[in-house]
């Protein structure tokens, strides 16, 4: 479940796409969400819960009017993720999320009952590396690969045969996305730039700025994200409690 190698809790915005990582160091996490292409004022967008373990236990997703638009649920067993219940706005369970593991601890499956019914299958390789593969009506639809410490190094869709190969630099942020498809294949390359503290500050994509990243005593203060046309699209603040 990047954003994907367990680092400390980070939203990374790209175009539609939001990927969650947890932060150890507070137990709630606000993001204010602008629209500036669209000229919306900020608003609160996701409001993170954890525990006294720094284990995230709840996210609520707000629209811009800030009605609840999705709440998802997190329930451990042992310090390890049980079940996640996700719920609508108007609190009716679309999705619940059950996590199966090994004797050795490691997941072995993810069944997903609702709205989105599939299950997930892991196998792990004698390398440290492991495989995931997404199963739905007992069909397979996707297979991807992932290196010993967590890292996605190719995916492959069986419905249409397409598969995506991943190259990273040496803080594990992508550098190159191969994408393989019906026309050939399209090579998209990332650019990532790093403070003196060896922090993310800005990623471009084929040479055009993607997102660009402002910390505050040592935490993600600020987001913004850009189209393809280099113009800003969204900014994303965080506020700590």
């Amino acid at each position: 479940m990047k954003k994907i190698v367990l680092l400390p809790l980070i939203l990374v915005f790209t175009g539609s796409c939001i990927a969650l990582i947890s932060d150890s160091k507070s137990m709630r996490k606000s993001i204010f969400l602008r629209d500036i292409h669209k000229g919306t004022s900020q608003y609160l967008y996701k409001q993170i819960t954890m525990d006294e373990n720094s284990l995230i236990v709840e996210e609520i997703t707000f629209d811009h009017l800030g009605d609840i638009e999705y709440i998802i649920a997190y329930n451990y067993k042992n310090d390890k993720l049980d079940t996640e219940i996700h719920k609508d706005g108007d609190k009716n369970i679309v999705l619940k999320k059950m996590y199966y593991y090994r004797n050795s601890g490691k997941l072995d499956k993810i069944v997903n009952e609702g709205l989105w019914s599939s299950t997930f299958e892991y196998e792990y390789l004698e390398n440290g590396g492991y495989n995931e593969i997404v199963f739905s009506e007992q069909n397979k639809q996707f297979q991807r690969h992932f290196s010993s410490n967590g890292t996605l190094l190719w995916e492959y869709n069986f419905k249409n045969g397409f598969r995506n190969d991943y190259k990273y630099d040496d803080s594990w942020n992508v550098v190159e996305i191969r994408e393989e498809h019906g026309e050939g294949s399209t090579v998209i390359r990332h650019q990532n730039k790093y403070d003196a503290k060896g922090r993310l500050i800005e990623v471009l994509i084929n040479e055009k700025p993607s997102s660009a990243f402002i910390y505050e005593n040592g935490r993600l203060k600020k987001e913004v994200s850009y189209g393809i046309d280099g113009r800003p699209m969204s900014e994303m603040t965080y506020n700590y409690d």
